[in-house]
């Protein structure tokens, strides 16, 4: 959520749409789903189980207008301490 509130306060006339499923520590067994375009984010939603179970990676898919992809890579990078 704090990523996303990032990306969108800085550039939110730039994120067009927004989906993700997101494995979190508190409960990996049970991905989180964001979904939003524009200004409109749905309330994130727990899913009862992995919809691959052979495949829990974190997905985010960003459709931007004007926002290079390495930008919102590096954005994420620093958000999460990766270096």
């Amino acid at each position: 959520d704090m990523f996303v509130d990032l990306l969108r306060s800085a550039h939110g006339e730039k994120l067009l749409r927004m989906k993700a499923v997101v494995k979190l520590s508190d409960n990996p067994d049970r991905p989180l789903v964001l979904h939003g375009v524009q200004n409109i984010f749905h309330t994130p939603e727990r899913l009862a189980a992995w919809p691959d179970p052979s495949d829990q990676r974190t997905r985010m898919v960003l459709i931007t207008k004007d926002l290079p992809e390495a930008f919102v890579q590096d954005l994420f990078a620093a958000f999460t301490g990766a270096p």
